[in-house]
């Protein structure tokens, strides 16, 4: 990113001066008396009392000078500390500078208390630092600032101290530049500001937020150009205001006298670039087998955000000046100039126009009213022409953007001035509509009775420069992160909210478009009322999250927008049962935002629709109060709460009936009978056959005696075991609601697999149970069919269990609660029954003389 210059230099942050100077050994800067042709400023006021004035502190003086001639500009300034909450800020004083072509001495620094001035200037440590202020934005400028706290620093004390800084940015060709703030956040008892200008240069100084006066008058060799005032109050700044209004009034100082001059600036550093590396050459090469010139485009703009990573090293001429595309290449690493040069330099090795163009990220529109000056821009951007003529802005230092290149979104920045040979004028652009963001959050909830179970499925579909954002914030989480971000979204709404299937995210980069599915399940999701009954509100936060509220209308600043945004919410209800609504409708248009809202009701289920857009990225003063009406009216309109109070008759019939999934009670009555029925039958038909001869040798063995003991044992156990298992496991199938909340298409947790799983844990639990109790009848009445039913059990054990288990793990909710541990244990103690028990039916002795009958 470029340098930009800053408008408030508070506490010190200018250029410098230096005369008849003294270094300090290895400390970075100097001491000596000012320059001669400053103009000395005497403090004034120092008797200012705290009940005159607001804040922790007063400024007594601020005095900054400024000689272009000399290439140096001093500060001075004052201050009185009026409170404790000041003494903090009062007694640190950080000034900075650039090595690299300024150097930094201080002239003054002394404090007056009890009626005496006493200089601290030589008793005072000073720290030499490199502080990188915007590290971690990835920038970094080699300035070193001269640090000091000041020892014995109380209240009423006034602190005075002046430095100057000398050396000009050497890219400026010794052209001047600058700004100065006229109103602080504190008060200043007295301010002067004075530029003085070789003769035979021509300086322009323009005023902003405040009409100044400026006094001008030519001296021997110099123009002098002075602002005095007095007594200027503390400017208290507004929140969400747009960043190109001005809340401070200033004074900005400029050389150059038209656009076109800075387009003369900058085009010395963007040279064309005709001798590629090798590695660059195979770029190009790569690029240039695309038929498509768009596709060509496209490409090159993802390798320049793909394959260098942000980082700026704004060392002297590195502020303004990119670096060659080769070098950018073989580090992988750039910021906003070295990348854009290094995307006109393929481009237009492919035949592509293409141009850097300067824009500014703060002040955009505003730029329009500034004095032309390479510090009014802080960013570059690409402008392509293609073919047919259609012009695209591009940014290759955004994170890699996919879709059609027509639809890509570019920072509205509004302005740009494009460095191209023949430019005079900023260029207007805005964004493309397709590329702008667009959300869609379509809720389905199935909502059962107060006490029972609910679901909630999330279908979220992101377009444009949202998907961008999502693309962007689910490659900074893993999976775990993603899906423990977006439980505690909707926990903070309904706290007893269980995420039922892991997060799924589906992301289409040829028509950049993200798309995410949730599933939750919901328990106590109505809220019990004071007054009886149950409310359960509705409520689209995602929308509410996108209004700027207006606070005080008493403004005086134009109101910033959450521009530009567009989100659309459909919730779909459906209801344990029919629901009487009034449907509704709002639709609004205004100025500022584009909004429509529709509740409309069907049987038991309710769709509510929100669609909010915002139009205009801020509110102009005289539209606040119709902002302000319009806003509450969306904000009005926003959720629904529903209400369910039945009467105690009303409950008992639901709690007693209405809940019943009388389906899986026919199932279940009906596999009763038909598998007693098989049971009994074969009981019986297993008595026609004789006995078997009784075996006289092993007689003594005949008996339930003996391992028999432990089958018997397990063979009372295993029912009682399945039915405990059955009830505490599927009895959910008798609850109309659970039952509707897995197998329905309108459940919060439906997959099309649970009702096949569950229908065949049923009727396998259920032939289960009544073959144990048909082993029950068999084992006592010693028939000899008792061994093969027994085999038989104990081979369907492990086969159940795999069957249910590879069933299961086609619900991902199901297959995401990691059973397989779980699994393996109980199959091998199935089979492990098996190698036991088998064995011992086919073998035993007295199996074969017991079982005979």
């Amino acid at each position: 990113m470029l340098m930009k210059q800053g408008l408030l230099y508070l506490f010190a942050l200018g250029l410098g001066g230096l005369s008849a100077a003294e270094i300090q050994p290895s400390t970075g800067y100097l001491t000596g008396v000012a320059p001669a042709w400053v103009e000395t400023r005497e403090v004034p006021a120092l008797d200012v009392a705290r009940e005159t004035s607001q804040g922790s502190i007063h400024y007594l003086l601020v005095d900054e000078q400024s000689h272009a001639g000399e290439e140096t500009e001093f500060y001075h300034y004052a201050y009185k500390v009026l409170t404790e909450a000041g003494l903090e800020e009062a007694a640190s004083i950080s000034l900075s500078f650039d090595p690299s072509y300024q150097t930094l001495t201080y002239h003054r620094l002394r404090r007056y208390r009890d009626g005496e001035w006493k200089d601290l200037l030589g008793e005072t440590e000073m720290q030499v630092l490199q502080r990188e202020k915007d590290m971690e934005s990835s920038l970094l400028d080699g300035s070193l600032t001269v640090s000091c706290n000041l020892k014995d620093i109380r209240v009423g004390d006034v602190l005075d101290y002046s430095f100057s800084r000398k050396g000009a940015h050497p890219l400026l060709k010794g052209k001047f530049v600058d700004s100065n703030s006229l109103s602080w956040g504190v008060p200043v008892e007295e301010m002067f500001i004075r530029v003085l200008m070789p003769k035979a240069r021509k300086l322009q100084g323009r005023f902003y937020l405040d009409a100044g006066q400026m006094e001008v008058k030519e001296l021997e060799d110099v123009v002098e150009y002075r602002v005095q005032r007095a007594k200027v109050p503390a400017v208290l700044s507004e929140k969400d205001v747009p960043s190109w209004v001005d809340q401070y009034a200033w004074v900005q100082w400029s050389e150059f006298g038209a656009w076109s001059e800075v387009v003369e600036w900058a085009l010395p550093l963007y040279p064309e670039v005709t001798e590629l590396s090798d590695d660059l050459k195979a770029k190009v090469e790569l690029l240039a087998r695309e038929t498509l010139e768009e596709v060509r485009v496209l490409k090159a703009l993802q390798m320049a955000q793909a394959e260098i990573r942000y980082l700026g090293i704004h060392l002297g001429v590195g502020s303004h000046r990119p670096n060659p595309p080769d070098l950018v290449l073989s580090r992988r690493f750039g910021d906003c100039k070295d990348k854009t040069q290094l995307l006109v330099t393929v481009l237009r090795a492919l035949g592509i126009k293409a141009y850097p163009a300067l824009v500014d990220t703060d002040d955009r529109r505003s730029i329009t009213t500034r004095l032309p000056s390479p510090y009014c821009f802080d960013h570059v951007i690409t402008l392509v022409v293609l073919e047919d003529g259609t012009e695209l802005w591009l940014d290759p230092t955004r994170r890699p953007q996919y879709g059609k290149l027509r639809e890509l979104y570019v920072g509205n920045y509004e302005r740009a001035l494009v460095i191209k040979p023949g430019e005079t004028e900023l260029r207007t652009y805005e964004p493309r509509p397709a590329s702008l963001p667009r959300t869609t959050v379509n809720e389905e909830f199935s909502v059962g009775r107060p006490e029972a179970l609910s679901g909630l499925s999330v279908h979220t579909v992101y377009e444009g420069l949202a998907a961008e954002y999502a693309r962007n914030n689910f490659a900074q989480r893993s999976e775990t992160e993603a899906q423990k971000y977006a439980t505690e979204y909707y926990g903070k709404i309904f706290p007893k909210i269980k995420s039922v299937a892991a997060i799924r995210v589906q992301d289409d980069k040829e028509r950049n478009r993200v798309e995410v599915w949730e599933s939750y399940e919901i328990t106590e999701l109505w809220e019990t009322q004071k007054e009886g009954g149950w409310s359960l509100e509705f409520y689209p936060y995602e929308i509410k999250d996108q209004l700027t509220e207006t606070g005080s209308l008493d403004r005086r600043m134009p109101l910033d927008l959450n521009y530009p945004e567009h989100f659309m919410v459909n919730t779909k209800v459906t209801l344990f049962e029919p629901w009487n609504l009034t449907p509704e409708r709002v639709d609004l248009k205004t100025r500022h935002v584009r909004y429509e809202h529709e509740i409309a009701i069907k049987s038991n289920v309710i769709t509510m629709t929100y669609d909010y857009e915002s139009v205009s990225p801020f509110v102009e003063l005289k539209d606040l109060v119709n902002y302000h009406d319009t806003l509450k009216q969306v904000k009005d309109s926003l959720g629904y709460t529903l209400t369910y109070n039945p009467s105690l008759e009303t409950v008992k019939k639901v709690t007693a009936m209405d809940q019943v999934n009388f389906l899986m009670v026919l199932v279940t009555l009906a596999c009763l009978f038909l598998f007693g029925l098989a049971g009994l039958l074969f009981w019986f038909l297993s008595k026609l056959n004789p006995p078997r001869p009784k075996n006289l040798q092993d007689a003594d063995l005949e008996g339930l005696g003996g391992w028999l003991i432990l089958v018997a044992v397990g063979l009372f156990l295993r029912p009682v075991t399945l039915v405990s298992g059955f009830f505490s496991d599927l009895g959910l199938v008798y609850n109309m609601e659970r039952w509707a909340a897995l197998t329905s298409p309108e459940g919060g947790a439906y997959h099309p697999m649970f009702a096949p799983l569950l229908y065949f844990e049923v009727v396998a639990n259920l032939f289960l149970i009544m073959l144990g109790l048909l082993l029950i009848l068999l084992f006592f009445t010693k028939r000899a069919s008792f061994p093969w039913v027994f085999i038989l059990m104990l081979a369907l054990l492990p086969l159940v269990h795999v069957l249910d288990f590879v069933l299961s793990q086609n619900i991902p909710a199901v297959a995401s609660q990691n059973r397989e541990a779980q699994f393996s244990m109980t199959l091998w103690q199935n089979f492990a029954q098996a190698a036991i028990w088998i064995p011992y039916a086919l073998k035993s002795r007295r199996v074969r003389v017991t079982f005979r009958y």
